[in-house]
């Protein structure tokens, strides 16, 4: 009997010790809480982790993935799982609303071209995975304290 109150013990404080502090079970986590953003049947997975220059953690990007390397969706997410940058489609959104609206002609989908601290780059894909759009930068706007896509004067 002794044997097994101690197994069981081990169990419990096995269990809780592995929780939530797995950071891959966290992003496991705050994926399946953005599906509700989305049209049902979206998977989502873990893109990239956003952080300042000074290494604060500004939010963490999902993305749903199409096909290899090609996603449509995208969503950033604060501490909060609050929701700091949205892509859906040829549709890209800020807290504020909409931010631009890339054209829906043969759209199909996006693919990273390289990811920074505080911002990364996607361009539009078709079907075979070729670039059809000039670069999109998402950034971190220190100023309005906002993620924005990054436009040149």
């Amino acid at each position: 009997m002794r044997n097994f109150t101690c197994l069981l013990a081990f169990v419990f404080f096995s269990c809780a010790k592995n929780g939530n502090s797995n950071p891959a079970r966290q992003n496991e986590i705050n994926a399946k809480g953005v599906d509700k953003q989305f049209d049902s049947g979206s998977q989502f997975a873990f893109f990239h982790e956003l952080k300042s220059n000074d290494s604060v953690l500004l939010g963490k990007a999902y993305v749903a993935y199409k096909k290899d390397s090609i996603f449509d969706r995208l969503i950033i997410l604060g501490d909060k799982n609050d929701t700091l940058y949205k892509v859906d489609k040829s549709k890209l959104f800020t807290v504020e609303g909409l931010d631009t609206v890339v054209n829906p002609d043969g759209f199909y989908g996006y693919k990273s071209v390289s990811k920074g601290n505080d911002h990364f780059v996607i361009v539009m894909a078709n079907k075979d995975g070729n670039g059809a759009s000039d670069d999109i930068e998402i950034a971190w706007n220190y100023e309005k304290k906002c993620f924005e896509i990054l436009r040149i004067p």
